[in-house]
Protein backbone atom coordinates (compact mmCIF):
# COMPACT_ATOMS: atom_id res chain seq x y z
CA UNK A 1 0.00 0.00 0.00
CA UNK A 2 1.15 3.26 -1.27
CA UNK A 3 0.30 6.59 -0.04
CA UNK A 4 1.25 10.06 -1.03
CA UNK A 5 0.17 12.92 0.64
CA UNK A 6 0.35 16.85 -0.16
CA UNK A 7 2.91 19.16 1.63
CA UNK A 8 0.84 20.59 4.79
CA UNK A 9 0.72 24.17 4.93
CA UNK A 10 -0.54 24.54 8.33
CA UNK A 11 -1.35 22.67 10.97
CA UNK A 12 -4.83 22.06 12.63
CA UNK A 13 -6.10 19.98 15.45
CA UNK A 14 -5.66 16.05 16.34
CA UNK A 15 -9.50 15.95 15.42
CA UNK A 16 -9.90 13.11 18.63
CA UNK A 17 -12.01 15.69 20.68
CA UNK A 18 -14.75 17.86 20.09
CA UNK A 19 -16.14 19.71 17.30
CA UNK A 20 -18.35 16.62 16.15
CA UNK A 21 -15.43 14.65 13.71
CA UNK A 22 -16.38 11.54 14.06
CA UNK A 23 -14.72 9.72 16.40
CA UNK A 24 -16.06 8.39 20.00
CA UNK A 25 -14.13 10.65 22.35
CA UNK A 26 -13.65 10.27 26.34
CA UNK A 27 -17.13 13.01 26.27
CA UNK A 28 -19.12 10.55 24.95
CA UNK A 29 -19.71 11.71 21.40
CA UNK A 30 -20.74 9.14 18.81
CA UNK A 31 -21.51 11.33 15.83
CA UNK A 32 -20.16 11.20 12.30
CA UNK A 33 -20.82 15.29 12.05
CA UNK A 34 -18.36 17.33 10.21
CA UNK A 35 -15.32 19.44 11.72
CA UNK A 36 -17.43 22.09 13.05
CA UNK A 37 -21.17 23.06 13.93
CA UNK A 38 -21.38 26.75 13.09
CA UNK A 39 -21.83 28.96 10.32
CA UNK A 40 -19.09 30.82 8.17
CA UNK A 41 -15.63 29.71 7.12
CA UNK A 42 -13.73 29.38 10.83
CA UNK A 43 -15.16 25.83 12.50
CA UNK A 44 -13.09 23.47 10.85
CA UNK A 45 -9.46 21.75 11.36
CA UNK A 46 -6.63 23.25 9.87
CA UNK A 47 -5.34 26.89 9.17
CA UNK A 48 -7.16 28.99 7.77
CA UNK A 49 -4.78 30.29 5.09
CA UNK A 50 -7.44 31.20 1.98
CA UNK A 51 -9.28 34.04 0.99
CA UNK A 52 -12.83 33.79 2.52
CA UNK A 53 -15.42 35.53 0.92
CA UNK A 54 -17.50 38.10 2.94
CA UNK A 55 -20.87 36.88 4.32
CA UNK A 56 -23.45 38.79 2.29
CA UNK A 57 -26.29 40.29 3.61
CA UNK A 58 -29.32 38.72 5.65
CA UNK A 59 -32.06 37.87 2.82
CA UNK A 60 -35.28 36.51 3.74
CA UNK A 61 -36.06 32.36 2.61
CA UNK A 62 -37.31 31.71 -1.04
CA UNK A 63 -38.58 28.34 -1.21
CA UNK A 64 -39.47 26.74 -4.78
CA UNK A 65 -41.39 23.38 -3.58
CA UNK A 66 -41.42 20.46 -5.97
CA UNK A 67 -44.91 19.08 -5.65
CA UNK A 68 -46.10 15.84 -4.65
CA UNK A 69 -43.21 14.68 -2.85
CA UNK A 70 -43.69 12.25 0.09
CA UNK A 71 -41.70 11.19 2.51
CA UNK A 72 -41.62 8.02 4.15
CA UNK A 73 -39.60 5.59 6.44
CA UNK A 74 -37.66 2.75 4.71
CA UNK A 75 -36.22 1.03 8.11
CA UNK A 76 -35.51 1.77 11.00
CA UNK A 77 -36.53 3.39 14.47
CA UNK A 78 -35.96 5.49 17.54
CA UNK A 79 -33.86 3.20 19.07
CA UNK A 80 -30.25 2.25 17.47
CA UNK A 81 -29.22 -1.43 17.59
CA UNK A 82 -27.93 -3.59 14.82
CA UNK A 83 -30.99 -6.06 13.82
CA UNK A 84 -31.77 -7.25 11.17
CA UNK A 85 -35.20 -7.66 9.31
CA UNK A 86 -37.73 -5.31 7.90
CA UNK A 87 -38.77 -1.89 7.84
CA UNK A 88 -38.89 -0.94 11.64
CA UNK A 89 -37.76 -4.26 12.96
CA UNK A 90 -34.55 -3.34 11.29
CA UNK A 91 -32.35 -1.29 13.52
CA UNK A 92 -29.47 1.00 12.73
CA UNK A 93 -26.94 2.78 15.13
CA UNK A 94 -26.75 6.15 13.35
CA UNK A 95 -26.24 5.23 9.44
CA UNK A 96 -24.34 8.03 7.93
CA UNK A 97 -24.55 7.18 4.03
CA UNK A 98 -25.93 5.34 1.23
CA UNK A 99 -24.75 4.14 -2.21
CA UNK A 100 -27.13 2.07 -4.59
CA UNK A 101 -26.08 -0.14 -6.87
CA UNK A 102 -27.53 -1.09 -10.29
CA UNK A 103 -29.95 -3.33 -8.92
CA UNK A 104 -31.34 -1.21 -6.22
CA UNK A 105 -30.36 -2.21 -3.34
CA UNK A 106 -28.34 -0.17 -1.02
CA UNK A 107 -25.35 -0.33 0.86
CA UNK A 108 -25.04 1.65 4.38
CA UNK A 109 -22.67 3.16 6.69
CA UNK A 110 -24.03 2.56 9.82
CA UNK A 111 -21.44 4.57 11.87
CA UNK A 112 -21.78 3.73 15.19
CA UNK A 113 -22.71 0.12 14.85
CA UNK A 114 -19.06 -0.09 13.03
CA UNK A 115 -20.89 -2.15 10.32
CA UNK A 116 -21.93 -2.00 6.29
CA UNK A 117 -25.86 -2.48 6.00
CA UNK A 118 -27.68 -3.78 2.82
CA UNK A 119 -31.71 -2.89 1.97
CA UNK A 120 -33.92 -3.91 -0.13
CA UNK A 121 -35.49 -0.88 -1.75
CA UNK A 122 -38.70 -2.43 -0.07
CA UNK A 123 -36.93 -2.11 3.62
CA UNK A 124 -35.23 -5.63 4.08
CA UNK A 125 -32.13 -5.13 5.78
CA UNK A 126 -29.07 -7.63 6.07
CA UNK A 127 -25.19 -7.38 7.44
CA UNK A 128 -22.47 -7.22 4.75
CA UNK A 129 -19.26 -6.27 6.51
CA UNK A 130 -18.94 -6.89 10.83
CA UNK A 131 -15.40 -7.14 11.20
CA UNK A 132 -12.99 -5.87 14.88
CA UNK A 133 -10.88 -3.81 12.67
CA UNK A 134 -13.19 -1.98 10.35
CA UNK A 135 -14.48 0.64 12.44
CA UNK A 136 -16.55 4.19 12.17
CA UNK A 137 -17.82 3.68 8.30
CA UNK A 138 -18.60 6.79 6.34
CA UNK A 139 -17.41 7.19 2.86
CA UNK A 140 -18.67 4.95 -0.27
CA UNK A 141 -18.30 4.27 -3.49
CA UNK A 142 -18.20 2.01 -6.46
CA UNK A 143 -15.55 2.05 -8.61
CA UNK A 144 -15.48 1.83 -12.44
CA UNK A 145 -15.52 -2.42 -12.81
CA UNK A 146 -17.55 -2.87 -9.90
CA UNK A 147 -16.06 -3.10 -6.73
CA UNK A 148 -17.44 -1.95 -3.71
CA UNK A 149 -14.79 0.48 -1.43
CA UNK A 150 -15.48 2.59 1.65
CA UNK A 151 -13.53 4.96 4.08
CA UNK A 152 -13.33 4.47 7.63
CA UNK A 153 -12.27 6.73 10.60
CA UNK A 154 -10.79 4.58 12.49
CA UNK A 155 -7.05 3.10 11.24
CA UNK A 156 -6.37 -0.46 9.90
CA UNK A 157 -6.21 -1.76 13.34
CA UNK A 158 -9.64 -0.75 14.65
CA UNK A 159 -8.25 2.11 16.97
CA UNK A 160 -8.53 6.10 16.95
CA UNK A 161 -5.85 7.39 15.58
CA UNK A 162 -6.41 11.10 15.05
CA UNK A 163 -7.98 12.43 11.55
CA UNK A 164 -4.75 11.46 9.26
CA UNK A 165 -5.12 8.14 9.67
CA UNK A 166 -8.28 6.46 8.08
CA UNK A 167 -8.90 3.51 5.90
CA UNK A 168 -9.94 2.79 2.12
CA UNK A 169 -10.90 -0.38 2.04
CA UNK A 170 -12.28 -2.90 -0.88
CA UNK A 171 -15.26 -4.93 -0.05
CA UNK A 172 -15.70 -8.18 -0.59
CA UNK A 173 -19.59 -8.69 -2.07
CA UNK A 174 -19.74 -12.19 -1.44
CA UNK A 175 -18.49 -12.39 2.13
CA UNK A 176 -18.18 -9.12 3.14
CA UNK A 177 -14.69 -8.84 4.08
CA UNK A 178 -12.92 -5.78 4.06
CA UNK A 179 -9.72 -5.42 3.10
CA UNK A 180 -7.32 -2.45 3.74
CA UNK A 181 -6.27 -0.41 0.20
CA UNK A 182 -5.33 2.74 1.23
CA UNK A 183 -3.98 3.32 4.97
CA UNK A 184 -2.92 7.00 6.52
CA UNK A 185 -5.74 8.40 4.05
CA UNK A 186 -7.74 10.79 6.38
CA UNK A 187 -11.11 11.80 6.15
CA UNK A 188 -12.50 11.42 2.54
CA UNK A 189 -15.83 11.70 3.40
CA UNK A 190 -16.89 12.46 -0.56
CA UNK A 191 -15.77 9.80 -3.01
CA UNK A 192 -16.43 9.58 -6.78
CA UNK A 193 -15.48 7.81 -10.05
CA UNK A 194 -13.99 9.30 -12.49
CA UNK A 195 -14.31 8.07 -16.45
CA UNK A 196 -10.85 6.75 -16.30
CA UNK A 197 -11.78 4.39 -13.30
CA UNK A 198 -9.78 6.39 -10.84
CA UNK A 199 -11.73 8.08 -7.62
CA UNK A 200 -11.83 11.28 -6.42
CA UNK A 201 -11.67 11.68 -2.82
CA UNK A 202 -12.94 14.70 -0.91
CA UNK A 203 -11.33 14.94 2.78
CA UNK A 204 -13.22 17.22 5.32
CA UNK A 205 -10.11 17.55 7.54
CA UNK A 206 -7.05 18.25 5.06
CA UNK A 207 -9.65 20.41 3.03
CA UNK A 208 -8.53 19.10 -0.35
CA UNK A 209 -9.40 16.86 -3.07
CA UNK A 210 -7.18 13.74 -3.99
CA UNK A 211 -6.94 10.72 -6.66
CA UNK A 212 -7.22 7.45 -5.59
CA UNK A 213 -5.78 5.00 -7.52
CA UNK A 214 -8.23 1.75 -6.16
CA UNK A 215 -5.75 -0.63 -7.82
CA UNK A 216 -2.30 0.21 -6.03
CA UNK A 217 -4.12 2.70 -3.18
CA UNK A 218 -1.93 5.65 -3.86
CA UNK A 219 -3.13 8.75 -3.48
CA UNK A 220 -2.15 11.84 -5.14
CA UNK A 221 -3.56 15.68 -5.06
CA UNK A 222 -5.55 17.38 -7.26
CA UNK A 223 -7.16 20.54 -5.72
CA UNK A 224 -6.73 22.40 -2.55
CA UNK A 225 -3.80 22.45 0.18
CA UNK A 226 -3.63 20.27 3.11
CA UNK A 227 -4.20 21.87 5.88
CA UNK A 228 -5.54 25.21 4.56
CA UNK A 229 -8.61 26.10 4.71
CA UNK A 230 -10.32 28.77 3.18
CA UNK A 231 -12.56 29.89 0.11
CA UNK A 232 -10.48 30.41 -3.24
CA UNK A 233 -11.66 29.09 -7.03
CA UNK A 234 -8.34 28.82 -9.04
CA UNK A 235 -5.96 25.59 -10.08
CA UNK A 236 -4.36 23.00 -8.01
CA UNK A 237 -3.01 24.15 -4.65
CA UNK A 238 -4.25 27.54 -5.60
CA UNK A 239 -7.54 26.24 -4.97
CA UNK A 240 -9.12 26.29 -0.75
CA UNK A 241 -11.70 24.38 0.38
CA UNK A 242 -13.67 24.38 3.89
CA UNK A 243 -14.75 20.67 4.66
CA UNK A 244 -15.51 19.32 1.23
CA UNK A 245 -18.13 16.28 1.77
CA UNK A 246 -20.06 14.84 -0.72
CA UNK A 247 -19.24 14.02 -4.25
CA UNK A 248 -20.62 13.74 -7.83
CA UNK A 249 -19.03 13.19 -11.47
CA UNK A 250 -21.27 14.64 -14.42
CA UNK A 251 -21.02 13.71 -17.84
CA UNK A 252 -18.79 15.63 -19.11
CA UNK A 253 -16.26 14.18 -16.41
CA UNK A 254 -16.35 17.24 -14.30
CA UNK A 255 -16.58 16.72 -10.64
CA UNK A 256 -19.10 18.55 -8.19
CA UNK A 257 -18.17 18.69 -4.49
CA UNK A 258 -20.27 19.79 -1.82
CA UNK A 259 -18.10 22.34 -0.17
CA UNK A 260 -19.35 22.12 3.80
CA UNK A 261 -18.19 25.22 6.03
CA UNK A 262 -18.36 27.49 2.54
CA UNK A 263 -22.15 27.09 1.91
CA UNK A 264 -21.22 26.23 -1.95
CA UNK A 265 -21.35 23.79 -4.21
CA UNK A 266 -18.19 23.70 -5.88
CA UNK A 267 -16.73 22.29 -9.55
CA UNK A 268 -13.15 20.21 -10.07
CA UNK A 269 -12.38 19.56 -13.27
CA UNK A 270 -10.02 16.35 -13.85
CA UNK A 271 -6.93 18.54 -14.12
CA UNK A 272 -7.46 20.38 -10.74
CA UNK A 273 -9.19 23.40 -11.94
CA UNK A 274 -11.75 24.32 -9.28
CA UNK A 275 -14.60 27.20 -9.65
CA UNK A 276 -18.08 27.65 -7.86
CA UNK A 277 -20.90 25.88 -9.34
CA UNK A 278 -23.43 27.19 -7.28
CA UNK A 279 -24.30 29.15 -4.18
CA UNK A 280 -22.99 32.64 -2.94
CA UNK A 281 -21.44 31.12 0.05
CA UNK A 282 -23.77 33.10 2.55
CA UNK A 283 -25.67 30.58 4.51
CA UNK A 284 -29.66 30.68 4.05
CA UNK A 285 -32.48 29.20 1.88
CA UNK A 286 -32.67 30.83 -1.09
CA UNK A 287 -34.05 28.89 -4.24
CA UNK A 288 -33.48 30.34 -7.65
CA UNK A 289 -30.28 30.17 -10.14
CA UNK A 290 -27.91 28.08 -8.94
CA UNK A 291 -25.37 31.53 -8.58
CA UNK A 292 -27.68 33.41 -6.45
CA UNK A 293 -28.69 30.27 -4.70
CA UNK A 294 -28.08 30.06 -0.83
CA UNK A 295 -27.12 26.96 1.06
CA UNK A 296 -26.18 25.72 4.80
CA UNK A 297 -23.95 23.27 5.12
CA UNK A 298 -24.88 21.33 1.95
CA UNK A 299 -22.96 17.71 3.04
CA UNK A 300 -23.76 15.23 0.35
CA UNK A 301 -24.45 15.30 -3.33
CA UNK A 302 -26.55 12.75 -6.04
CA UNK A 303 -26.93 12.68 -9.53
CA UNK A 304 -30.24 11.36 -11.63
CA UNK A 305 -29.54 10.34 -15.28
CA UNK A 306 -31.11 13.53 -16.32
CA UNK A 307 -28.01 15.34 -14.55
CA UNK A 308 -30.12 16.56 -11.80
CA UNK A 309 -28.29 17.13 -8.61
CA UNK A 310 -29.65 16.53 -5.29
CA UNK A 311 -28.20 18.08 -2.16
CA UNK A 312 -28.60 17.35 1.13
CA UNK A 313 -28.84 20.67 2.67
CA UNK A 314 -27.87 19.65 6.33
CA UNK A 315 -28.23 23.21 7.98
CA UNK A 316 -31.74 23.81 6.79
CA UNK A 317 -33.02 20.45 6.86
CA UNK A 318 -33.44 20.25 3.77
CA UNK A 319 -33.23 18.05 0.07
CA UNK A 320 -32.74 20.40 -2.25
CA UNK A 321 -32.17 19.73 -6.35
CA UNK A 322 -30.01 21.94 -8.49
CA UNK A 323 -31.74 21.14 -11.70
CA UNK A 324 -29.65 20.38 -15.22
CA UNK A 325 -31.49 23.81 -16.36
CA UNK A 326 -29.45 25.83 -13.26
CA UNK A 327 -32.44 26.25 -11.06
CA UNK A 328 -32.42 25.33 -7.50
CA UNK A 329 -35.70 24.18 -5.55
CA UNK A 330 -36.78 22.64 -2.48
CA UNK A 331 -37.53 19.13 -2.70
CA UNK A 332 -38.40 17.95 1.33
CA UNK A 333 -38.09 19.00 4.41
CA UNK A 334 -40.01 21.13 6.26
CA UNK A 335 -36.74 23.28 7.42
CA UNK A 336 -37.30 22.06 11.00
CA UNK A 337 -34.80 19.77 12.73
CA UNK A 338 -37.08 16.29 13.74
CA UNK A 339 -38.93 13.15 12.51
CA UNK A 340 -41.92 13.76 10.22
CA UNK A 341 -42.75 11.44 7.65
CA UNK A 342 -45.19 13.00 5.23
CA UNK A 343 -45.60 15.39 2.30
CA UNK A 344 -42.71 16.97 1.05
CA UNK A 345 -42.98 20.49 2.65
CA UNK A 346 -44.66 18.90 6.23
CA UNK A 347 -41.86 15.89 6.39
CA UNK A 348 -38.83 16.45 8.63
CA UNK A 349 -35.75 15.35 9.01
CA UNK A 350 -32.70 15.40 12.04
CA UNK A 351 -29.50 14.04 10.58
CA UNK A 352 -29.77 13.84 7.19
CA UNK A 353 -26.40 13.41 5.74
CA UNK A 354 -25.48 11.07 2.84
CA UNK A 355 -28.17 10.45 -0.39
CA UNK A 356 -28.50 8.95 -3.41
CA UNK A 357 -31.20 8.77 -6.24
CA UNK A 358 -32.31 6.66 -8.78
CA UNK A 359 -31.52 6.96 -11.94
CA UNK A 360 -34.56 8.04 -13.12
CA UNK A 361 -34.81 10.52 -10.36
CA UNK A 362 -38.15 9.33 -8.80
CA UNK A 363 -36.70 8.06 -5.46
CA UNK A 364 -34.18 9.27 -3.05
CA UNK A 365 -33.15 7.60 -0.30
CA UNK A 366 -31.78 9.56 3.16
CA UNK A 367 -29.27 8.40 5.65
CA UNK A 368 -31.15 10.40 8.34
CA UNK A 369 -28.99 9.65 11.89
CA UNK A 370 -27.52 11.63 14.94
CA UNK A 371 -25.84 14.27 12.61
CA UNK A 372 -23.32 13.93 14.79
CA UNK A 373 -24.74 15.13 18.07
CA UNK A 374 -23.37 14.21 20.82
CA UNK A 375 -25.39 12.21 23.53
CA UNK A 376 -28.28 12.23 24.73
CA UNK A 377 -29.77 13.23 21.36
CA UNK A 378 -33.48 12.37 20.24
CA UNK A 379 -33.53 9.04 18.76
CA UNK A 380 -33.47 9.06 15.27
CA UNK A 381 -31.63 5.91 13.59
CA UNK A 382 -33.52 5.60 10.40
CA UNK A 383 -33.13 5.41 6.15
CA UNK A 384 -35.46 7.37 4.42
CA UNK A 385 -37.50 7.57 0.81
CA UNK A 386 -38.31 10.37 -1.04
CA UNK A 387 -40.83 10.05 -3.37
CA UNK A 388 -40.94 12.16 -6.34
CA UNK A 389 -43.74 12.96 -9.16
Amino acid sequence: MMVLLAAGCGGGGNGDEGGGDGETDGAGASGAGGPGTGAGSSNGGGSECGTVTPTGDAKPDVVHRVAGVTVTTLAGGANPGTSNGTGTAAKFSNPVNILLDETGELVIADYDSDRLRISTATGTVTTLTNQGDFKHPFGLIWSGDGKLFAQTDYNETGQSAGPAAGVIWQINLSTGAATAKAVGAGRPRGMTTLSNGQIMVSDIERHDIRILNPTSGELTSVAGASGCRGFADGSGGQAKFDAPYGMVTLSNGDVLVADLMNHRIRKVTADGKVSTYAGDGTPGLIDGARENARFDQPKDLALDAAGNVYVSDTGNHVIRVIRASGEVETVAGSGASGFDDGDGDEASFYGQEGIDVTPNGKVLYVADGTGGEIEPVPPYHRVRKVSMP
